[in-house]
């Protein structure tokens, strides 16, 4: 099955914002989230794909996509990883990054 959560459109102003955020941890470490796409199957499947992305601007300028780790105040920031898988009968995947 799928689980869609699509916010509310607007003819005047700014649209609904969707929010996925974890629970805070009053005495320790805040939740996890986690977005991700299951495996393949074993016959012939691939696993889905994960996609950020932005609408266009139609009359202004697109959104940001926005990748960061919180600040430490007691300790080291968090990492941001960027990795591709190998691949048993052929290459890994490629990493691009392209502006505008």
């Amino acid at each position: 099955g799928a689980i869609e959560a699509v916010a509310g459109a607007s003819t005047t102003a700014t649209g609904g914002a969707v929010s996925i955020l974890s629970g805070t941890g009053a005495a320790t470490s805040s939740g996890d989230v986690t977005l991700g796409t299951a495996d393949g199957g074993t016959t012939a499947g691939v696993s889905g794909t994960v996609a950020l992305s932005t609408g266009a601007g139609v009359v202004g300028n697109s959104g940001d996509v926005s990748v960061t780790t919180g600040a430490a105040t007691s300790g080291a920031g968090g990492n941001i990883v960027v990795a591709v898988g190998s691949g048993d009968t052929g290459t890994g995947g490629a990493i691009s990054i392209t502006g505008g």
